[in-house]
């Protein structure tokens, strides 16, 4: 499920139809594998560490000052919240980084790519993005090419594929691969 809103409904249409269930990230605080007997496992990384170290690493990439344009994930979602408060918590250390946050991308290539675009004619400059996973990063680095804007620093979490490759071609600066 997306969000934790959806995440008693899909566990328990697994658990009416006999399916074993394992989720990440999702589940409400007071619902646990304790409470349908076909829910096998629920595994949540660090994500509030993992994505302060992240927003550090780009904002010591940038030089400690400027524009950051911030990304967020899907509204509702423990990882959107995990990694926002992330990093904010990292923002303490460097006073001197502006962050600008876009609607929301949702988790996906096309949404944060018009995210983003959207927000851009109201920046005059930044010097990176904090894209809340790697398809969002994705989107992001299809605007910059797609406007030939270049030297942006951008960052993601997953480990998709083809952002590893975009980390080779010097087009993404980190991946945060928070779960194996």
């Amino acid at each position: 499920p997306a969000t934790e809103a959806q995440a008693a409904a899909v566990t328990k249409a697994c658990q009416a139809a006999g399916i074993l269930y394992a989720s990440s990230y999702t589940a409400p605080a007071w619902y646990t594998p304790a409470d349908a007997d076909k829910w096998i496992r629920f595994l949540t990384p660090p994500s509030v560490k993992i994505a302060e170290a992240t927003a550090r690493a780009l904002f010591e990439k940038v030089g400690g000052s400027g524009t950051v344009i911030h990304v967020p994930g899907q509204k509702g979602s423990s990882a959107d919240d995990q990694r926002t408060a992330g990093m904010r918590a990292a923002l303490k250390d460097f006073p001197d980084i502006e962050i600008v946050t876009t609607s929301p991308g949702n988790w996906t290539s096309e949404d944060a790519r018009k995210a983003f675009e959207n927000i851009l004619p109201s920046v005059s400059d930044f010097a990176g993005v904090f894209a809340q996973n790697d398809s969002e990063a994705a989107g992001v680095i299809a605007a910059l090419d797609a406007q030939n804007i270049k030297g942006k620093i951008v960052t993601g979490f997953d480990g998709n594929q083809q952002n590893v490759e975009y980390i080779a071609d010097g087009k993404q600066y980190l991946t945060s691969a928070t779960i194996g």
